[in-house]
């Protein structure tokens, strides 16, 4: 019996233009180094380093790898731009980004449904974020960082998508079967990657992301309005 929901964040519990979000995301953080590093070093060094943590198989943290990447293109303490890349997510900065995101009502509903029945409810995003920039995103879907049992970030996580790892992690973190869990997203290969765990997936249409990509099928491929719909008839959890 299903006992726990994972959901992806961007582009399925915050709908977004991904592109618009990429270049509000890049324009903020290059202002916010701008005194640290040019802005092409800083773009190619944070897109080195989200690749090197796809790739990378080992036990590090998401964020050792990042940063280890990344110290490859400074002189300084890497302190310093562990610091200055904490304070970009409280920052002003980070929350023009939000204008590239808006809010879906129907998956809001759907997360308290799912609370209100019992569910345990996990924001499974890919973890290339700091837990910080995870909970602002969270507040921009419009809920709480409280609505959920766990949230995936940085600094928790070792592996990413679209690697089967990342659910494989998870499900040991939470002490779970796959039988137990529906892994609800947006993307065709990063979302249903989870299959190859055993895990049912649901694909929210709206923002869909790979589907050229033809590796996987999901158990479930419908509009956020049937999701809701679907969420609704299923049982309790005692």
């Amino acid at each position: 019996m299903k006992t726990t929901i994972f959901f992806d964040l961007d582009g399925t519990l915050l709908p977004m233009n991904f592109n618009q979000f990429m270049e509000k995301y890049f324009k903020a953080l290059s202002k916010h180094f701008y005194d640290m590093m040019p802005p092409d070093t800083l773009q190619k060094a944070v897109m080195g380093g989200t690749e090197a943590m796809v790739k990378d198989q080992s036990d590090k943290t998401n964020e050792d790898v990042f940063m280890s990447y990344f110290s490859q293109f400074v002189n300084d303490d890497m302190e310093l731009y562990k610091n200055c890349f904490n304070e970009f997510y409280v920052s002003d900065g980070f929350q023009t980004v939000k204008e590239a995101t808006s809010q879906n009502e129907l998956m809001q509903e759907a997360v308290k449904v799912l609370k209100d029945k019992g569910y345990s409810v996990v924001v499974a995003t890919n973890p290339l974020f700091p837990m910080q920039a995870n909970l602002e995103r969270i507040k921009w879907a419009g809920l709480d960082a409280e609505d959920f049992t766990f949230i995936t970030s940085l600094e928790a996580n070792t592996k990413c998508k679209p690697s089967p790892l990342f659910y494989q992690e998870l499900l040991d973190e939470l002490d779970l079967t796959s039988e137990e869990v529906l892994m609800v997203g947006n993307d065709y290969l990063e979302d249903l990657a989870a299959s190859e765990c055993g895990i049912e997936t649901y694909i929210v249409q709206g923002n869909t992301l790979n589907d050229e990509v033809k590796k996987y099928t999901a158990d479930f491929d419908t509009s956020d309005r049937d999701f809701l719909a679907y969420i609704k008839a299923l049982p309790e959890v005692n």
